[in-house]
């Protein structure tokens, strides 16, 4: 069995890639360009790292592997809780890997939460509330990463220096959580001889967030004397993340790598479309005619949250149990009056029709689906930016885009134009569904999530083509399967073109029963949302 590396340049964009590569920037990612192959690849929707990291290493869409967002809806109520592993219904490549006897190392994928057993090694990705025996496996691993990596981290805290402004400290932050993390996966290559090591590399993607303004001349809030000290982060994060690329082939010394990113990064525009608002205001979502208080209690919210530290507000949290989170989700959701409302959009980028017998206060029969879906279209189909540009690049049901019958996802697919935010409630002083965010008083990250990120591939297994056409991110597993010699049920991708191995048929694989021990504790929780709001993915 060849020994296979995939390494994930989280959000890396091609046009940055090729651009560097050039410069020589990124010399260890040119030489696999140059010695296989690479191309554009899309990815699914959303593209958000928990979708699209789950459809990478499950090659399942959504509608199969059940991941539809970082956080699902609650059976109970109207609350959003976080996803974990648990909610993945179907096997991911290193399960594939693990069941044929393949020794596996599998360290910060999103959404592999609480750690999987398996013939190896797993640590779990920013979805872990903390770093202790539930995010790694076996057990014993924690002490070996605290002891090979001392300073390794879940995540960063670059989005709160980001936020107050701190770019140096933003910066820092990134590469040394990067070095740490870098350090302990090549430190694993070189003590045990393992089959299949994947590894993502979140700091290119954090870069993008925290530092496209200083990037871009043309960003909204860009500024030319900040530029000049850290218009050149991202070009650096990007050749930091190519060295430690080169110290992980160095020390695994694999037949084949893989360099993936699960979907690309681009510019904000600086508007923000607050859905719900968006909602209430075409009548889609009611309110209780005695809004008053419960708006004065969003705002008062909404500044808290702006001017209190993450610390602070952790501290509040302890001091005062649930009061604090209760206080979210009154601001937010206090004021709607399920009984009236047929739609809300909990999650981004997508709507939810409030079902009856589906929500626990659903008014939409089955028989007015239909017409609510497109009557909803046909709103968003009409709203504009104040440059004329649709809100939505794309408005689809969501039975035309997720094939499947996992639950939790959204009824309408609203793909937002490029650049836009989209939160759930206006909690600012200033009202209004869709805002500029220099009017707004708040702070959301500069660089967002794009659609198509790229694939790298070289080694045994690879056909030498160079650069090629778009791919698809479904194509990752059945491609890492086929180079190792491993079986797979039908997946939704089939390998990439460059991809000189077959991949062989096994059996249709079951549901998947997740790991044990993912329900989380209301302050772990709160911990993971905490983190998710950071990079601008949850309120």
């Amino acid at each position: 069995m060849s020994g296979t590396l995939v390494v994930g340049f989280d959000g890396a964009t091609l046009d940055l890639v090729e651009r560097w590569m050039a410069e020589g920037l990124m010399p260890n990612l040119s030489a696999v360009c140059a010695d296989g192959a690479f191309a554009p690849m899309r990815s699914t929707y959303p593209y958000n790292s928990a979708v699209a990291w789950t459809s990478l290493t499950t090659g399942a869409s959504p509608g199969r592997h059940g991941i539809f967002d970082f956080v699902l809806p609650s059976a109970r109520d109207y609350r959003l809780r976080v996803a974990t592993g648990e909610d993945r219904r179907v096997p991911a490549v290193w399960s594939y890997a693990s069941d044929a006897g393949a020794a596996v190392a599998v360290v910060n994928i999103p959404a592999t939460f609480p750690a999987e057993a398996v013939n190896g090694v797993m640590v779990s990705g920013m979805d872990a509330p903390r770093l202790d025996e539930r995010a790694v496996y076996p057990g014993s691993t924690l002490h070996e990463l605290r002891r090979l990596a001392p300073d390794y981290r879940i995540l960063s805290n670059a989005a709160a220096e980001a936020r107050r402004g701190d770019f140096d400290s933003a910066e820092r932050e990134l590469v040394q959580t990067l070095e740490a993390r870098a350090r302990f996966v090549a430190e694993l290559a070189r003590s045990r001889p393992f089959d299949l090591m994947m590894v993502n590399f979140e700091a290119t993607d954090g870069a993008h967030h925290f530092f496209w303004q200083h990037f871009d001349p043309t960003h909204p809030r860009h500024d030319p004397r900040q530029a000049s000290r850290w218009g050149g982060t991202i070009a650096r994060v990007y050749q930091a993340t190519d060295r430690h690329l080169g110290s992980l082939i160095d020390a695994y010394q694999p037949d084949t790598v893989f360099v993936v990113s699960d979907h690309g990064g681009g510019p904000s525009n600086d508007w923000v479309l607050f859905a719900n608002d968006w909602l209430a205001a075409e009548g889609f979502l009611r309110l209780h005619g005695r809004a008053g208080s419960s708006s004065v209690l969003r705002r008062v919210y909404g500044e808290l949250r702006s001017r209190l530290p993450v610390p602070v507000r952790r501290r509040l949290r302890r001091l005062f149990g649930g009061a604090v989170d209760r206080a979210r989700e009154s601001a937010l959701y206090g004021d709607v009056d399920w009984s009236r409302s047929r739609a809300y959009a909990q999650m981004q980028s997508g709507v939810r029709l409030n079902q009856a017998g589906r929500e626990p206060n659903g008014t939409v029969t089955d028989a007015e689906r239909a017409s609510v879906l497109e009557e909803l279209s046909t709103k968003a189909g009409s709203l504009r930016l104040p440059s004329g540009q649709p809100a939505f690049s794309e408005i689809r049901p969501a039975n035309e885009v997720f094939v499947g019958d996992a639950p939790g996802g959204w009824d309408l697919i609203l793909d937002l134009s490029p650049g836009l935010h989209v939160r759930s409630r206006n909690t600012t002083s200033r009202a209004g569904f869709l805002r500029s965010l220099a009017e707004l008083g708040m702070y959301l990250p500069s660089g967002l999530h794009t659609p198509v990120g790229i694939v790298a591939a070289a080694g045994r297994g690879v056909e030498r083509r160079e650069r090629v056409q778009e791919s698809d991110i479904h194509q990752v597993t059945p491609s890492v399967l086929a180079v190792m010699g491993l079986p797979a049920p039908p997946l939704d991708g089939r390998p990439f073109e460059f991809i000189t191995a077959s991949l062989r048929a096994a059996a249709p694989a079951g549901e998947a029963s997740g790991p044990s021990g993912g329900e989380l504790l209301e302050h772990e929780e709160e911990e993971v949302l905490e983190r998710l709001r950071g990079l601008g993915y949850v309120d």
